[in-house]
């Protein structure tokens, strides 16, 4: 999935808000693949906020260690949109949040 994601990102686009409504659990390989994904982008000069999850997404982040992805979530496409503009990207304060050694 992440190639399919990294052939689609042009030059242009700075940040990526995949829609979870439709994912109302999550796995380790899931999370794996979000805290990977967040990783690259991040070397990249991209972000990556979450849109609409339901359920466990948040906590299985959470518990994973990734809580700087945690806390790019926003309940709805057009707020984690509004944001990236707009820079409302809370700071991950925490180092061991952007350590990817430490989720």
């Amino acid at each position: 999935m992440q190639a399919a994601i990294r052939d689609q990102m042009t030059d242009d686009v700075q940040t990526l808000v995949p829609d979870l409504q439709s994912v109302p659990v999550i796995d380790v390989t899931a999370t794996a693949m979000l805290t990977d994904l967040d990783d690259e982008l991040t070397r990249t000069g991209r972000r990556l906020l979450i849109a609409r999850e339901v359920g466990q997404v948040r906590d299985v982040l959470r518990h994973a260690g990734a809580e700087g992805l945690a806390r790019r979530i926003h309940p709805t496409v057009d707020d984690a949109v509004q944001a990236s503009r707009h820079q409302q990207i809370p700071p991950e304060t925490n180092p061991e949040d952007a350590d990817p050694t430490n989720r």
